[in-house]
């Protein structure tokens, strides 16, 4: 297995240290896991988020299979929230990825550097606290 710094080694490249220090520092809220939801996830861990919380309280319908190469059939009745933060475990081995659960409050968001708003009917963007 690859170490951290062979696995973003690109992206350490790329952006540099500094960067890579204020990114693997962030933690992240992501709300809403079907397609833009799902595409954020994957690129904040592969681009070196370490510490990651999924919100989604929704199940796999057949209707999300489409939206994300993520989802499979055999997710069709699970949480989205489980079935996102298995695959992009599996992506990037060294991140932390947690799910929340429950009503969103100005309390829990306290404790998050960005959130992520990917919910449907809202146009995604990342607010930062």
């Amino acid at each position: 297995m690859a170490t951290a710094n062979e696995f973003f080694a690109r992206s350490l490249v790329a952006y540099g240290p500094s960067w890579m220090q204020t990114i693997t520092s962030m933690h992240v809220l992501v709300v809403g896991l079907r397609g833009v939801g799902v595409e954020l996830v994957k690129n904040l861990v592969l681009h070196g988020i370490r510490d990651l919380t999924l919100y989604d309280d929704a199940l796999v319908m057949d209707d999300d299979l489409p939206t994300s190469t993520w989802y499979g059939p055999s997710h069709v009745g699970q949480k989205k929230s489980v079935v996102i933060k298995e695959a992009a475990s599996a992506k990037s081995p060294c991140a932390t990825l947690r799910t929340l659960s429950g009503v969103l409050t100005p309390d829990l968001l306290v404790h998050y550097h960005v959130l992520g708003d990917a919910r449907e009917g809202t146009s995604a963007h990342a607010l930062p606290f």
